[in-house]
Order: structure tokens, then sequence, then C-alpha cells
């Protein structure tokens, strides 16, 4: 699936990660992220230490935005929740969930239940989980395929985001003229990456194949 595959992620930048419609090199790469699935070989390192090993598993200050659970959450609870660790107590919990919220465009759905929401709706509500928890890097599976016409839009406002939070962000694109409102592009194709994928500066995030 993956074939010697080397990338960095740079601080404060929107990385778009495009690859062909039914591959799964994309679904990897963010499991190894992720650290549910190790590499056969290579490195990869989060601000310079190995993701894999003690220190890397610590306290990686990463984010994954995935579809939400079907499950009948109070959408400002899970957001609070999400947001705690970084906050001053609950009630701070909640004014940092609150801001997430308008950040994404749904604070109107706080007084909500999760499964009563639509899928894009839910899926604006587990980003805005990821925002409230503050990451170094925030992983976003794919969203952007559920705004249509919209999707340009939804992408400048990520890039907006990590300019302005100093968050890595990375996101799977189906759409190639997609990359266009990101910051960094990288392609996949056949396993191998095919686009640009290293920046200058110290990398937040960096992968490294077997050479």
């Amino acid at each position: 699936m993956l074939d010697d595959v080397s990338f960095d992620l740079a601080a404060g930048r929107l990385n778009g990660l495009w690859e062909e419609r039914r591959a799964l090199g994309s679904m990897v790469m963010m499991r190894i992220v992720a650290r549910t699935v190790r590499p056969d070989a290579g490195s990869v390192r989060f601000e310079g230490h190995d993701l894999f090993s003690r220190r890397g598993r610590r306290k990686p200050e990463i984010a994954f935005v995935f579809p939400p659970p079907a499950l009948c959450f109070d959408v400002l609870d899970l957001v609070a929740g999400a947001a705690v660790e970084r906050s001053r107590g609950w009630r701070g919990a909640k004014f940092d969930a609150l801001a997430a919220l308008e950040w994404a465009g749904v604070r109107e759905l706080a007084g909500r239940d999760l499964c009563t929401l639509s899928s894009s709706e839910k899926l604006l509500v587990t980003l805005a989980c990821g925002v409230a928890s503050r990451p170094k890097l925030l992983v976003v599976k794919r969203p952007a395929e559920f705004f249509d016409d919209a999707r340009g839009e939804f992408l400048e406002r990520l890039s907006a985001y990590a300019a302005s939070s100093g968050t890595a962000v990375l996101i799977p694109v189906t759409d190639q003229s997609d990359l266009r409102h990101c910051d960094d592009r990288m392609l996949l194709q056949q396993g191998r990456m095919t686009g640009p994928s290293s920046r200058p500066g110290f990398p937040l995030l960096t992968v490294v194949g077997d050479r």
C-alpha cells in the first residue's frame, strides 16, 4: 500500500494529500500517525522524537477528526470534553467549546444531541472537538467531500486556522483540484509519493521511508 514514502509536515500549514480513489495509502498513513499501525521500515518522528518510542507516546498532542460515533452525546459536552485537558476546569472547557463551535460555524448546535444532526453537521462538531483540544497536529479524515461546492471555502478556513494557531493540519482530498486551497501539497500514486513532500525549516512531523 505504501512504498518508501517520505514526507514532512510544517507547523502553521494546511497539508493536502491527494490519492486516487479506492487506493488505501492515505488511510495507512493516517493509521501510522495515529500509532495504530507501525511501519515495517523507516521512521516516524514528532517534534524530533520517535513517535513509537515511550517518549513519543507520552504526549504527542495530535488530534484526529474522524466520522463521529452513532451515539447521542450532548454536543456542547462532547466538545468540552475534548477541551478540558487544556482548559481551566469544566467552565473554561465549555467556554472553549463554544468558541470552537463558533469557529466551525455550528454554535447553534450546542444544545443538540449528536444523533439528531446531519452527516455534515456531525463532521463539523467533531472538527470543533479537534480544534478545542488545541493540538500541534490536526489530522482530518476527508470531510471536504461532504461540502460539495463549499469545499474550497472549508479548506481555506482550515488554512486560516492553521496559520493563526500554528497547528499543522493534514487532510486527504479526493479531488486533485482541491489542492490549490492547501498551503502544501502531496500526491500519492500507486503507494509512492510523487508530489513535493519536503518543506524548509524544522518539521513538526517527519516520515522517512526505508531507502
